[in-house]
C-alpha cells in the first residue's frame, strides 16, 4: 500500500496574503502541474486496478478531469467547460510565484522518481516553511492519488471501501485519542470515531479523500461476508 498523503482544506493553508495583488500565469504553467497531477491520479488508478485483479491502461476520464481541474486552481485560474482558462477571482486559489515554481519542478520530479513524501519534503524545506512543504508533498498529491483509485472502484461496481488510516485521524479532521469505529456499520461515516477501519461508499470515500492536510488515508475494496 502507499504512503500518501490533496484536501480540499489544504487550499486555505496555500493561500497568499488577502492584499496580495493578482499574479498572471502563463497556461505552460499549468500544464506542467496538470502533468505532475494527472501522473498522481494514474498511481492510484494503477494500485486499485492492480488489487482488482484488472488490467491497467488509462485512468478514468473523470480522474483525470479532477487533476485538470486541481491544477488550474492551483496557480489561481479555473478551467471552463470548453477547456480554456480564466483567472480565478476567488483569492483562496492564489499562491506565489515561488511555490508555483517549486510545484513545478520538485512535484513532477517526485512523482516521476517515486519520492516518498518526506524525500519531497526535504527538497521542498529550504524554499518554505515545513507546514507549506508538508502540504505539498503529502495532500496535492494525495488527493489526486485518492481520486484516481475512486474512480476506478466506481468503473468496476465496488461500492464499498474500507479505510485504512493513520492513528487518531478522523473522517474530517484529527484527535488525538480518539475511539475506534464501531464495527460492521456499512456505509456510515462516523464522524466523531477514528477513520481506520470505517466502511464506506465509494461517493463517501471520494467526499473523504483525505481528512486534513497532510493526511494519509488509503482503501481496499470491501466484500460483505458471503458475498462472492
Amino acid at each position: 500500500m502507499r504512503s500518501n498523503g490533496p484536501s480540499n482544506k489544504s487550499l486555505e493553508t496555500l493561500r497568499c496574503d488577502d492584499d496580495a495583488p493578482p499574479l498572471s500565469f502563463p497556461a505552460e504553467m499549468v500544464d506542467e502541474i496538470e502533468e505532475a497531477l494527472v501522473d498522481a491520479v494514474k498511481a492510484g488508478s494503477k494500485e486499485v486496478s492492480g488489487m482488482l485483479g484488472i488490467d491497467f491502461s488509462t485512468p478514468p476520464e473523470k480522474a483525470v478531469a479532477f487533476a485538470r481541474e486541481r491544477a488550474a486552481e492551483m496557480v489561481g485560474m479555473k478551467r471552463l467547460d470548453d477547456g480554456s482558462l480564466v483567472p480565478n477571482p476567488n483569492a483562496r486559489w492564489r499562491i506565489d510565484e515561488d511555490l508555483r515554481a517549486t510545484i513545478n519542478e520538485k512535484v513532477r520530479t517526485a512523482i516521476e522518481k517515486g519520492w516518498s513524501p518526506q524525500e519531497l519534503k526535504a527538497a521542498l524545506g529550504p524554499e518554505f516553511e515545513p507546514w507549506r512543504a508538508e502540504t505539498i508533498a503529502r495532500t496535492e498529491t494525495g488527493e489526486a492519488y485518492g481520486e484516481g483509485a475512486a474512480a476506478v472502484y466506481s468503473e468496476e461496481g465496488i461500492d464499498h471501501v474500507e479505510i485504512i488510516d493513520g492513528e487518531g485521524c478522523l473522517p474530517e479532521g484529527h484527535k488525538d485519542g480518539a475511539p475506534k469505529p464501531e464495527p460492521d456499520l456499512v456505509g456510515v461515516v462516523q464522524a466523531e470515531k477514528q477513520a481506520n477501519g470505517q466502511i464506506w461508499t465509494v461517493e463517501q470515500f471520494r467526499a473523504r479523500l483525505l481528512g486534513h492536510p497532510n493526511c494519509v488515508r488509503d482503501t481496499v475494496p470491501y466484500i460483505a461476508s458471503g458475498e462472492n
